[in-house]
This record gives structure tokens, sequence and C-alpha cells, in this order.
């Protein structure tokens, strides 16, 4: 009988409990990258000190994302090691982009990225053996999900136009402040 720590090996290396030593050399043989872990599918796996060089970020903003409910690990190394692939470090990637470069909250990514989970069910069902009401269904939650969207993003966009507008309007007294001061007084 299979241990939850033989599951966690196969599910990390591909090794299973079963396996012959030759089956496991031609498995490893196969992959061609020593000394990274790899998932059955071949996908590479990085730790969290590699997933914070690559993202300019530390390793406990890495973890408080994860207890955020942003991001989860795509497996764990026999210690508990957290081990990420390259499409988790992607979707950081975005969570980075929406936080840094467009100012939104956690909250908000995560409001986004729910709303991105939710379409990506809707469109496999779309797709699936539906009926047309079904269907029509799922369309009519796909325009509420994205105009939730469009929405945050329209609010976000309005509150930064005001605070230009703000800080535009302090730029011209200063700049008339300036003339006055050179031009006369």
């Amino acid at each position: 009988m299979a241990t939850a720590q033989d599951i966690m090996i196969h599910d990390v290396i591909g090794v299973r409990p079963d396996m012959s030593i030759r089956d496991m050399l031609i498995l490893f043989a196969d992959r061609k990258v020593s000394g990274v872990p790899v998932l059955e599918d071949k996908t590479r796996l990085v730790g969290v000190e590699e997933v914070a060089n690559r993202l300019k970020i530390t390793p406990r903003t890495l973890h408080y994302y994860e207890e955020m409910g942003l991001i989860q690990p795509s497996a764990h190394t026999e210690g508990g090691h957290r081990l990420y692939d390259e499409a988790a470090i992607a979707k950081l990637q975005s969570i980075r982009q929406l936080k840094d470069h467009l100012g939104y909250s956690l909250l908000e990514i995560r409001s986004i990225l729910d709303a991105e989970t939710s379409l990506e069910r809707l469109k496999s069902s779309y797709f699936g053996d539906e009926s047309h009401a079904e269907k029509m269904r799922i369309l009519e939650e796909s325009v509420e999900l994205l105009q939730g969207i469009v929405d945050t993003i329209d609010e976000k966009r309005e509150k930064l136009h005001a605070m230009r507008d703000q800080y535009e309007a302090r730029l011209m007294k200063a700049r008339s402040l300036r003339a006055q001061r050179l031009f006369g007084d």
C-alpha cells in the first residue's frame, strides 16, 4: 500500500513504489535535468528562493501571497518545501504587475484572480456537451464576471484620474507662484 510520502514523491519526481530500478533509471535518463525537481509531465519546478530571486520579492512576500490565497505551490518536496512551475511563476508576475504598476490592492487582485478562475471553469463547461439553455446561462455569467472586472478597472482609472487632476492643479499653482516670484513681487 502506498504511503502519503510515496504519493508525494510520485507527484514530484514520477517514481512509483512499484517501479523497478531499471524503470527509474530510464525515467531519469529521459529527463536530462540533473538536480532539478520535475513533475511526471516533465514540468520543471523551482523552489521559493529561486522564485523570489527571479521576481525580486522576498520569500516572506511569496508566503504571504499563499496565505492570502493568491497563489498555491505546484508541488512540495519530501521535506515539505514549496515548489513552483512556470505557470505559477507567470501568475506571480501578473500579481506583481497588478500591484506594483497598476496600484491594485491584494484584495482587488484576489477578486480578479477569482473571476479569472471562474471564467476558465465556465469556458470549459461552455465547450462541453451543454444544452443551448445552459450555454446561454454560462454566457450570461461570463458577461457578468467580465463586466465586474471592467468596472473595477474603470473605478481605478477614475480614482487615478482624479488624483492626477489634484496634482496637476497643485503644479499649476506652484508654476504660477514661481512665475510671480521671477517677474515681480
